[in-house]
C-alpha cells in the first residue's frame, strides 16, 4: 500500500509495521476493522500533501491516527 503513495518520500515506519509516515504522506492500517460482507478485508488510510513546503511529520501522524480511528468507529467496520 505504501508504494501507492508517492508523497511518503523517506518515511518512518512504526515499530509494529502498520504505519508509515513522513511530513507529506502517511499510510496506516485501520486496526480492529472487520466487515462481515468482506472476509479478509484489511482497510488502510492513505494521506498525502502535495505542497512539500507544508510537510510536518508530527501533524501527518496525528491526522492519520485520527482519520484511521474515525474509520474504525464508522459503519464500515463492524
Amino acid at each position: 500500500m505504501a508504494d501507492a503513495n508517492p508523497q511518503l518520500g523517506p518515511a518512518e515506519p512504526s515499530p509494529d509495521g502498520t504505519f508509515l509516515h513522513s511530513g507529506t504522506g502517511a499510510v496506516m492500517r485501520v486496526k480492529g476493522c472487520a466487515h462481515p460482507g468482506r472476509p479478509g478485508w484489511v482497510p488502510y488510510v492513505s494521506l498525502r500533501v502535495r505542497a512539500s513546503d507544508l510537510g510536518d511529520a508530527t501533524a501527518m501522524r496525528k491526522l492519520a491516527t485520527a482519520y484511521s480511528r474515525a474509520l474504525g468507529n464508522s459503519g464500515e467496520c463492524a
